[in-house]
């Protein structure tokens, strides 16, 4: 997308029946993806995995980046001068959309007009399952679902899939779900976060 917004995108994972863990990341992207924020919330009950090893605030202007690490790690921060795209690859999740959409068969779904003119597409069959997102740890996804609401010029506004599968080398079952939204299109601002000042100083704590 061209333009700026905010990008919400939850994950849950429960494990063999009990919530293990609950991840939110909330990104403010700038236009044409040359800046954006990230604010990072994470609850973990005795499950190792987590992105972004941990970091809790991430800020990028195309080019320096300022980072947060949790109060476990002293509420350290960094500043590191980058001219280049900063630590997410995938800013806009386009690449993340494109390959969940392509794992299911959205032809053997249901479609419905909104009365915005958005489309909510639903379905249940996969088609290429190992083109589900988040499947690191995880193999044999089943019982997969995905809805998505995609605008008349074809962008996602916001999805959920869920799926059951299995934790590699274990016999352990887990059930995952993921959710993404779009908002604030045209109205979100990248700007330094609060805590950017003890960043710029160079490294840090609080």
């Amino acid at each position: 997308m061209r333009t700026n917004y905010t990008l919400t995108l939850s994950e849950r994972l429960v494990i063999d029946g009990d919530p293990r863990r609950v991840t939110t990341r909330r990104r403010q992207v700038g236009a044409e993806a040359r800046a954006y924020g990230i604010t990072r919330t994470e609850r973990t009950e005795k499950f190792a995995p987590s992105n972004y090893a941990g970091i809790e605030g991430y800020w990028y202007n195309g080019s320096t980046e300022l980072i947060r690490y949790p109060r476990s790690a002293g509420q350290r921060y960094e500043e590191v001068e980058n001219p280049g795209q900063g630590l997410l690859t995938d800013p806009t999740e386009h690449r993340t959309i494109e390959g969940m959409v392509s794992a299911f068969d959205t032809k053997a779904g249901t479609r419905e007009r909104l009365p915005n003119g958005s489309y909510l597409v639903r379905t249940g069959e996969l088609s290429r399952a190992d083109r589900i997102p988040g499947l690191g740890y995880f193999v044999d996804p089943r019982n997969a679902t995905l809805s998505l609401v995609v605008n008349p010029r074809g962008f996602v506004e916001r999805y959920r899939v869920s799926y059951s599968a299995t934790i590699a080398g274990t016999d352990r079952q887990v059930e995952v779900s993921r959710e993404l939204e779009v908002t604030r299109v045209g109205r979100t601002a990248v700007r330094p976060p609060a805590w950017a000042g003890a960043g710029q100083s160079g490294n840090g704590t609080d």
